[in-house]
């Protein structure tokens, strides 16, 4: 069992000595393996492998901006992009020391916001909003409703609060729980099979082109009780939706099956671990199809491959979960192939033609009639 990662604040204090130290003021994010998050690593080891290393790395930095510690790039070209889920810039500014002027007397904070007084910036602002909000309606937090709601109760924007973390003050996390708001979770698309299935198992799949063709399948040879679409990355976002369709349908163990690709295989393994620790659900790889799509599909030509679509960098951290869910060498062989020439095979290799037997996709390797599904 891994230890548990350090709390943002922590983080944060470390990233703020971190910047002071540094005679040029920039946080380095370019090369394989990064500067700033191999700084991370050496000082908080139990970060090594773990996916979540990167939103606290990029919250940690966003935290800093706010206080006023540092300032961030202008510019999409300033950033690292290439990962979908995070956006780390390339180099920060140190802001320098100076002294911080005194809150406007007339301002009296409630005591959630104490403290909020030296806070400069957005943050200021933020904290001056939810202020006035919370003196004027006092029991409007006792109801959690959604984000959006919240957000537009206080700011007169449906997106001006964020899902986690809204303030820092003084190492004091505010998040969006403590004002009574709540992330609402995309809704998953799901097909039960209303005949029999063969097997107790049901099946999650990454993309929509491939869920309609083995949903389809499904329907014919009646094979898994339920189909969920994971819609690419959207199925992490959504574990308590993913725990209500396990519920209603009492399946406690699934089969998930996605691209064979850094991105693809990192989704697989971290719904699997999150699902696990959530609702003790078993999430496994679909070993047959892995095996059939390592054989048989073919990685995408570079010249196809869309720009920042992939970001193979954060392989070797994400790798030693993905082999131990994979359990399967000759596929994680693939993949590792997929990393080096920037690829990947896409499930949808696995189409209509494979799954009814008539394969006419013109593939190298024989395809057999049936796959094992």
């Amino acid at each position: 069992m891994s230890a548990p990662l350090p709390p943002i604040p922590e983080i944060q204090a470390w990233l703020a000595e971190y910047v002071s130290l540094s005679r040029t003021a920039r946080i380095e994010v370019m090369g394989t393996p990064a500067c700033a998050l191999e700084a991370l690593l050496g000082r908080f080891p139990q970060c090594r492998g773990q996916e979540e290393t990167f939103h606290l790395l990029a919250r940690s930095i966003d935290a800093l901006a706010d206080q006023g510690i540092i300032v961030k790039p202008k510019g999409k070209k300033f950033y690292d992009t290439g990962y979908r889920l995070v956006s780390i810039p390339l180099h920060v500014r140190r802001v320098a020391e100076r002294k911080v002027e005194e809150a406007a007397e007339q301002t009296v904070w409630l005591p959630l916001l104490k403290g909020a007084g030296v806070l400069k910036g957005r943050q200021a602002n933020t904290a001056r909003a939810l202020n006035r909000y919370l003196l004027n309606k006092p029991d409007s937090l006792l109801d959690m409703i959604p984000v959006k709601e919240r957000s537009l109760m206080i700011f007169g924007a449906d997106k001006a609060l964020g899902d986690d973390v809204v303030l820092t003050i003084d190492g004091r996390v505010i998040r969006a729980t403590d004002l009574g708001a709540r992330r609402v979770e995309p809704h998953l698309y799901h097909e039960r099979l209303e005949e029999q299935a063969s097997t107790q198992q049901g099946l999650i799949v990454e993309n929509p082109t491939t869920f309609d063709t083995l949903t389809e399948w499904n329907r014919r040879t009646k094979t898994h009780p339920v189909m969920v679409l994971g819609d690419g990355g959207r199925i992490t976002g959504s574990p308590n939706r993913m725990a209500e369709i396990a519920r209603r349908t009492d399946i406690k163990e699934w089969l998930y099956f996605g691209d064979i690709d850094c991105e693809g295989l990192r989704i697989g393994s971290a719904v699997a671990s999150q699902m696990a620790a959530l609702s003790g659900l078993r999430i496994l790889p679909h070993k047959g199809a892995y095996a059939w799509l390592a054989r048989h599909g073919r990685m995408v030509p570079p010249g196809y491959v869309t720009k920042g679509e992939l970001d193979v960098t954060r392989w070797p951290l994400i790798r030693p979960a993905v082999a131990e869910w994979l359990d399967d060498a000759e596929v994680l062989a693939v993949a590792d192939a997929t990393v080096g020439e920037v690829s990947l095979i896409p499930q949808e290799w696995m189409g209509m033609d494979v799954v009814t037997g008539a394969p006419e996709i013109g593939l190298e390797l024989p395809c057999p009639p049936v796959i094992p599904l």
